[in-house]
This record gives structure tokens, sequence and C-alpha cells, in this order.
């Protein structure tokens, strides 16, 4: 089973880092120091954690741009983040009215707003969020009809009209809107799905250099600011003042260039970053929306959170401010997902009751052609699933290919499937095992049967060899485990070698019948054995005539990438000799 696409463990952990980077900047924004006019290293470091607000914002959205060009928006989707907002809304009001040491009375009209808090815009993230996701059918129809030259002239007059125009000067001009905004920047991630062959082919040090500097010069812009705005009488200073510019507004404004332009570096870099996706990355890329919800509500955060319980402002040192900062966002920020966790069973009780007229919304709305959910089919086909041994094999592979990292010190061992220890991979373990110079190795044979079997009652006693059974947890950890893989015959149909892994099929013999294509019956019979000796990294053979019937009857000629080695066969070698032809090989695949 083939690995999930890398570029999704990427955007996991790039939702996390903007959420997180969000929670830095809320850190920043709301800590409340008072910094005197001019230059100072503290108001630097305290300023340059501003950066992660809208950066992490304008990530967000284009990742939902890039995954939603190419599939149906789902209500189901939004209507869990409205529940999640509803209840963590309802339960931080209930803790600010409750709570004897604030002071927070109820009141029915704030109840109200926070029963409807996407209603009445108390996250104003998910009200502009919601008006954009409405709007996807529409976008996506327009832009997967239009000509990809024209979508990014059209990107370009637009980010003119929305980033540099109303940046200059916020108050007149084109009032801004957050929705307007967030549909930009869905469009931006969008194109990026689109034409992202291409745009996959920028190099990844470019894109690192790039990004740094990025900050680079969002450092310097805002040393430059705080030095302008410190003299009174500058010219610069009262056209910006004129215009309702500050020290930070490259930091804080929504629709600053600088912003976006940094935030599509970082997008493109995660694009070609090759992260193996996990499942605890998905959940608290999930969860971490939860958090910020949490950490982000209306009065809670920025009169009682950031001001008083976490108190940044009793820092005055910039390395306490950004160590400080960085501990306590990480520090809410696993909080935040403890309290997710223990939110979602209410959540998911929630999200079943309304199941049926989600469906039928769902149609209606975004015009889906989905079937309604058959529980008893997907009961029935996961009990069938669940007994079929070929799929439960091929699960276990899966999890441990995916989990699973190689460990340098480990040798798999395999011959005829299991069924005993013998052939070209005993010789090879026969050589390593008795040399001091590889007793940092550990040495896994896969064995049907280790009963009344006089090699494994002599090898149980070396402490670096273990036996597994076929099919088992522990044949499927060492499998995906092991540096070095010797098999002489075919590991199963469904392995896939791990990344850094040495396989050696060392074969069985000079084939004096028929092989492969040349076999009477289906051509597909032999699609194993073809699948693994591509797989190889080295072929074993004895002789030129073995070479060129392998080659030729598997149908491998001019596409194996490995090398045949023609050095003769250890079992043969070692019972005539001290395992030169052993030694030898073993030096051409870099073991020795």
């Amino acid at each position: 089973m083939p690995k999930t696409s890398q570029r999704v463990g990427s955007f996991d952990v790039l939702k996390i880092l903007a959420i997180l980077a969000i929670i830095v900047h809320h850190y920043a924004l709301w800590s409340g120091w008072d910094f005197s006019s001019g230059f100072q290293l503290n108001k630097l470091a305290a300023q340059t954690l501003l950066i992660g607000g809208k950066l992490g914002v304008n990530i967000f959205v284009m990742i939902t741009g890039y995954f939603l060009i190419s599939s149906i928006p789902k209500i189901r989707s939004l209507f869990q983040v409205w529940v999640e907002t509803t209840l963590i809304s309802l339960i931080i009001y209930f803790f600010l009215v409750f709570n004897p040491y604030i002071g927070f009375h109820f009141e029915w009209k704030e109840f109200i707003f926070r029963l409807f808090p996407v209603v009445f815009g108390k996250y104003w993230f998910v009200t502009s969020y919601t008006l954009m996701y409405f709007c996807i059918p529409a976008i996506n129809k327009l832009m997967v009809s239009t000509d990809i030259k024209k979508i990014k002239q059209v990107l370009i007059f637009s980010f003119i009209i929305l980033s540099p125009y109303t940046f200059i000067y916020y108050n007149k001009g084109l009032n801004f809107s957050h929705p307007v905004w967030f549909l930009f920047l869905y469009a931006i991630g969008a194109y990026i799905k689109l034409n992202e062959k291409n745009i996959k082919k920028i190099k990844m040090v470019p894109l690192f250099t790039m990004n740094i500097l990025m900050l680079v010069i969002g450092i310097g812009i805002n040393i430059s600011l705080q030095i302008i705005f410190a003299n009174k009488d500058s010219f610069f200073r009262n056209v910006f003042t004129a215009l309702g510019w500050n020290e930070t507004i490259f930091y804080t404004r929504d629709s600053s260039p600088y912003l976006l332009i940094f935030a599509v570096l970082i997008f493109v870099f995660f694009l070609k970053l090759q992260i193996r996706p996990r499942k605890i990355y998905s959940f608290v890329a999930r969860a971490s929306f939860g958090v910020y919800l949490i950490q982000s509500s209306q009065w809670f955060s920025t009169e009682y959170l950031w001001p008083i319980l976490v108190n940044g402002s009793q820092f005055d040192s910039g390395k306490n401010i950004v160590l400080y900062g960085f501990f306590i966002s990480i520090l809410i920020f696993l909080t935040g997902i403890v309290i997710y966790i223990v939110l979602l069973p209410v959540i998911n009780v929630v999200m079943h009751l309304f199941y049926t007229p989600l469906h039928h919304l769902q149609k209606k709305v975004f015009g889906t052609k989905e079937k309604k959910m058959d529980f008893k089919g997907i009961l029935k086909n996961f009990s069938r699933n669940m007994l079929n041994e070929e799929f439960s094999r091929r699960t276990q592979f899966t999890k441990n290919y995916n989990r699973n990292k190689v460990k340098n010190n480990i040798v798999f061992y395999e011959s005829f499937h299991g069924k005993a220890m013998n052939d070209n991979p005993f010789a090879i373990f026969k050589y390593l095992v008795n040399s001091h110079e590889y007793d940092h190795l550990i040495h896994v044979w896969s064995l049907n049967d280790v009963t009344d079997n006089e090699y494994v009652k002599y090898y149980s006693k070396f402490k670096n060899v273990k036996f597994v059974t076929p099919y088992t947890k522990d044949y499927y950890y060492y499998l995906t485990v092991a540096k070095y893989i010797y098999s002489n015959v075919t590991l199963p149909p469904y392995y896939i070698k791990n990344e850094g892994q040495v396989y050696v099929n060392t074969w069985h013999g000079t084939p004096l019948k028929t092989l492969g294509k040349d076999m009477a019956g289906n051509v597909a019979q032999n699609y194993n054995v073809q699948r693994n000796f591509l797989q190889s990294d080295f072929l074993l053979s004895p002789n030129t005539f073995t070479t060129e019937k392998m080659v030729y009857s598997y149908d491998i000629d001019g596409i194996y990438k490995g090398k045949v080695l023609e050095n003769g066969y250890p079992r043969i070698d070692s019972i005539f000799s001290n395992s030169e032809v052993v030694k030898n090989f073993l030096e051409k695949i870099t073991l020795i």
C-alpha cells in the first residue's frame, strides 16, 4: 500500500506551527508593555513576536484553498467548526461568570451573543471563514475553467488592489473586508495547487534563503520605523502618521504585502518539504483550531488570560520576553489540546445527532453526489475485511511501514518464505555472526516453525540473534526497520522497501528449468518475483547464464536500477573454502 502523500504530513505540521505563531502573536499583542519611543532591543524582541499573527492566518486560509480547489466543500466540516466555536464560547463565558475573582456578571444579551458567536462575530476569523466557505463552489468553478495564465494575471491585479493599495492608507479608498481578503488567500492556495507541477520546480535552498531573508527584512523595517517615529520633526514620521501607520504596521495590518509574500514563501517551502504523515500530526492539527478558539475568546483573552494570568509585562529584557513568550505559548497550546480532548466526546455526540439534516443540507447547498452512509454495509464490509487474512496482513505491514524508521544495526533473513535456515541467506548469516567485527549487528530470522530445529536451539544462545514467525507483529516490525534484508525467493507482494533499507535478493540456484514468462500459465503469476527484483538493490548470481536468464525471463532488462553481482553463491563457497565469496560479496554492498 503506497504511503499517504508526503505534503499532507507537511501541511499538518504547518497548521500546527501557524496556530502556535498566532498564540505567540497574541502574547506580544496583549501583554501590555509600555515601551518608550525610539529603537530598543527589548521592544524589537517583543514586536518581532507579532509577525506570526496575520502570517498564521494567511497560511491557514491558503491551505484551505490548496485542498478544496479539487474537491467539494463539506457542510459537515463547517458545522463542526461552528459546534466547536459555540461550545468553547459558552464554556469561556460561564467560566467568566462563575469565577468569583473576575466579577463578570451574567447578561442575557451577552449570553445570546456567546450562544451564536459565528453570527455575531465574536470570533472574527470563524465568521469570515464561514462567509468565504459558502463562496467556494463558485470560485472553484471559475478557477478550474480558467486558463492558468489568466488566473495568475487576476491574482496579480487583485494583489495590487487588496494589499499595497489598502495597506498604504487603511482608512480611505477600499473599505477592507476580511471575507474578501480570505477569498483572495483561498485563490492563492488554489492557484498553487493548480500550478503545483511548475511551482515544485523551485529549489529548496533558494526557498529557504528567501524565507530567512524575509525575516531579516521584516526586522529591518521594524527597526527603521522605530527610529523614524522617535523623531518628531521627521518628514517621514509626519507622512506615516497622516497615513495611520505605526511601528508594527508591517506585522499587524491584515493587508500587509510583506506578510502575504512571506506566507506564500513559507507555504511553498512546506509544499516541497517531505514530512512523513502521522496520525498524531493530523489530530493535533485538527485540535489546534480548538486551541486557537480558547485563547482568543473576547474579553477572556484581552483582559484576563494574557495581561493577568500570563502577565508578560513583568519581563523587560528582550531575552526574557522571547523565552517566556515561547514557553507560555507552548504551555497554552498543550493545555488547549487537553481541553479539546475532554470536549471531543461532546462534539462527536452533537455531530452524530445532526448527521441526517447535515446530509440533506449538503446536497442542497453544495450539490454533493455522496450516498447516504450505509451503516450495515460498512459493518459488513469491515467484518469481511477483518476476517480476510491477506487484508489483515497488508494492514499490519502498512501500519509498521508508516510508523517505523530504519535501524542500521539490524539484519533480516528469510529463506524459502520462512521454511528453514538454509541456502544463501544462511551462509551470509554464519559469516556475519561468527565475525567479531560485526558483533554490533542484530540478526533476525523469519521462520515458520522453531520447534525441533537444531539451528534454532544453537543460535538461540546468541544474544544478538532473534527469531520471528512470518506475518506476525514482530515480523512486520523487523521487516520495516532492518537496514539489510536477505531473501532467496520473494518477500510478500505488499512489501515496500523502507527509506534507507538495502534489499539483497540472493536467489537459490541455476535455472535449468523455465522461469518467469517462459513458464506455462498466465504471465501475471510472476509479478511478485519481478516486483521483488525491481525493488532489490542487489541481485546475486552464480554465473552469466543465470544472470541472463533472470533478467530476460522476468523482463527487468533496461529497467533494473540495482546491481547484479555475478559473484558465485555463498552457500557453495562456504562448503569448499573460508567464505571468500561471502566476504567479496559483502564488500560490494558496503557492509564491510
